[in-house]
């Protein structure tokens, strides 16, 4: 009879065998993988493992340390051929040498990108696991699986494109870069030359730039909030979305802590530090129109990238994921644009720029409240279009604070979104439904708004069979009666209204936006004066919409053209623009917008919708004449009320102000009228 001891050695020896067969088995599997690889590589990679191989070894061969220091600046040009800014990623100015580079920023870095930093060949093979998995799974790399070597191979000599080629590539480089350099020499480069967002690179940049420090005078918690940072620079920028930079910095803090980077109590202190961020960045004279020029060449880019552009959404999770995947796009095109070494020439008109800022300015001069960072609480937008052209050629994301030690800040009229309230009607509801076989006088009933909410949201058909006061559909709109656009909007469905919408560029609709509140303005999160100028700029396009940007040419660092001009779509028939462009007469001639006595000003036709939102935090004014196109928003950073703001005030002035202006002093010939 077999004693325990025997059957559990026979057991052991038998799991023993089976284990070694098994890796056996993984390292048969391995081997005939390379084979298969190397063999069929040129049909899977597009060239031969051979050829990929050598020319990775040969870069890096031929490389030197000034390779991993420099890069090629690009220029932004106005539309009279003169240079408004140098964007250069090249950090030597203020360079940390590894000596001075504090040791827990190179601690931070490695505790959060590359754990096995030190011992790696340039290369970690879970990571690329997991990469390659994603690959396969989702047609391209989204699970990271780049080492800090990998990391500043890609930022050195490859693109952003998400491709197995360059996948494979960027990996033999990283290998080849620890055989030709120290890792102390890696981790200084990578140091100074990752992107901090807003084309700040390299921490010593990062910590002047955000907290007027230098590298040494940071404290623990400060350098884990910069080292946040690089991971998806516009998704943890300080300025835009201070939130998820402290949420990544307490990751980074946790890591540093559960590596022995720093002990318990430096950690519980660093938890409790407050970041004071004090935006020391460069003055210019440009600061709207630069950003905004960035962001026209940065969205060019990811679009050569490959990326996809989406603004429909099935549910909240579509809608953040595809968020955060732009964002690390947006962050990847923004690096190759300032280290690319491309010229920009623009339609950004600086005499029309300097009017548009001057009449925000003393518009809304006579309230001086500030914020807690010392800014204006009251602020403006407005985006300016040149209807001909489809080009964007002024565009200011707030009021000039001179006593402020720079101007530099969001640029609200993109960066950020406002709910439209009325202002969104001719876009959602009454051009589709013009479109649909309604006309100027259609009758329209003014229901009861909540009532229709609550019969909406109960599932019933109770919104059918409301009535109210009748109106023309042109009164509706001139007067802005809330129930005709509530009714109406029921009438041709949210689901109509919304594809129009987003036909015409207004990207922040989510999968809870299906309801009637829409109608008026009441979105999750809003939108912007570039989304509405361009959304208004297809009724004197004759129902034709074509993406608005600031570009007119980018040529690369050999001087080769790479900008082709945007596709119009037909969005509206172009009677449903003739007819909407009479329709908005009504606001201005007598309707919402009267107060701003448009026929003093102009003889020039013009046609436009004001927008004010609940107690009274948001005022819009949208409109176009033959040749321009603007949108102006009125509001305070705080979400607080603004004693007597409504779309035919404020907003209204500064455009009616503005336009005047544009008729009086440029081009306003069109091939032809949308007024008839």
């Amino acid at each position: 009879m077999r004693t325990f001891k025997s059957i559990l050695g026979r057991v052991l020896s038998i799991f023993l065998h089976i284990l070694i067969a098994c890796l056996a088995l993984l390292i048969i599997c391995g081997i005939i993988g390379t084979i298969l690889l190397y063999k069929y590589s040129e049909s899977v990679l597009g060239t031969s493992l051979g050829a990929l191989y050598e020319e990775a070894k040969t870069a890096i061969e031929e490389s030197t340390e000034s390779d991993f220091r420099l890069n090629q600046t690009s220029y932004i040009y106005d539309v009279n051929g003169d240079l408004m800014t140098k964007l250069s990623a090249d950090s030597s100015q203020n360079y940390v040498a590894y000596e001075d580079i504090p040791e827990n920023v190179i601690n931070a870095f490695v505790a959060i990108e590359d754990k096995t930093f030190w011992t790696n060949p340039g290369f970690e093979i879970k990571a690329i696991i997991r990469a390659v998995w994603s690959y396969f799974s989702t047609g391209e790399f989204t699970q990271g699986g780049s080492t800090i070597t990998q990391q500043l191979v890609k930022l050195t000599f490859l693109s952003s494109e998400k491709t197995l080629v360059r996948k494979v590539k960027e990996i033999i480089m990283a290998y080849y870069v620890t055989q030709e350099y120290s890792k102390e020499q890696i981790m200084e480069w990578y140091v100074n030359q990752c992107c901090f967002a807003n084309g700040i690179y390299g921490i010593a940049d990062a910590a002047w730039y955000y907290l007027g420090k230098t590298p040494d005078e940071l404290s623990i918690g400060e350098i884990a909030y910069l080292c946040s940072i690089p991971n998806l620079p516009e998704y943890y920028n300080p300025w835009t979305y201070p939130e998820n930079a402290v949420s990544r910095m307490k990751l980074i803090l946790q890591a540093m802590y559960e590596q022995d980077y720093i002990t318990e109590s430096e950690y519980h202190e660093a938890l409790r530090s407050t970041i004071n961020l004090q935006y020391n960045t460069i003055d210019s004279d440009y600061d709207d129109t630069i950003s905004y020029a960035i962001y026209c060449a940065v969205e060019y880019l990811m679009e050569l990238n490959g990326f996809t552009f989406v603004n429909e959404f099935n549910t909240d999770e579509e809608y953040t994921s595809y968020w955060e995947s732009y964002n690390e796009a947006y962050s990847e095109a923004k690096d190759q644009l300032y280290t690319g070494g491309y010229s920009i020439y623009t339609s950004i008109q600086p005499d029309t720029q300097k009017i548009l800022q001057t009449q925000i300015d003393s518009l809304l001069s006579f309230d001086t409240a500030l914020t807690s960072e010392g800014v204006y609480n009251l602020q403006g937008s407005a985006t300016i279009i040149d209807n001909v052209t489809n080009k964007v050629i002024a565009i200011s994301g707030g009021r000039t604070q001179y006593d402020l030690e720079n101007n530099y800040g969001i640029n609200r009229a993109f960066q950020s979104t406002r709910q439209p309230g009325s202002a969104i009607k001719p876009i959602l509801v009454y051009g589709p439904a013009v479109d649909n076989g309604y006309t100027a006088s259609s009758t329209l009933y003014n229901i009861a708004v909540q009532t229709a909410y609550d019969y909406y949201n109960a599932g019933t058909n109770g919104v059918d069979s409301m009535t109210g006061t009748a109106y023309s559909l042109k009164t509706a709109v001139a007067y802005s009666y809330n129930g005709c656009a509530v009714y109406l909007y029921n009438k041709i469905t949210p689901e109509v209204g919304l594809s129009y919408a987003r036909q015409l560029g207004l990207n922040h609709f989510t999968a809870e936006d299906t309801d009637l509140s829409a109608a008026l303005g009441g979105m999750t999160y809003g939108t912007n004066t570039l989304e509405m100028a361009g959304a208004y700029s297809a009724f004197p396009n004759f129902g034709a919409y074509t993406k608005p940007d600031c570009l007119l040419s980018i040529l690369d660092a050999d001087g080769n053209e790479i900008y082709e001009q945007m596709e119009s779509v037909q969005v509206f028939q172009s009677s449903t623009a003739i007819q909407m462009a009479d329709i908005l007469r009504g606001p201005i001639e007598y309707g919402t917008a009267s107060s701003m006595d448009w026929d003093s000003y102009s003889s020039e036709p013009a046609a436009g919708k004001t927008g004010t939102t609940q107690v009274n935090g948001d005022g819009w004014f949208c409109g176009f004449t033959d040749r321009y196109t603007i949108a102006v928003w009125v509001g305070t950073d705080d979400n607080s009320t603004v004693d007597g703001m409504a779309g035919g005030t404020y907003p209204a002035s500064i455009w009616r102000n503005t336009m005047a202006w544009l008729l009086d002093n440029k081009d306003t010939q069109v091939e032809e009228s949308v007024f008839e």
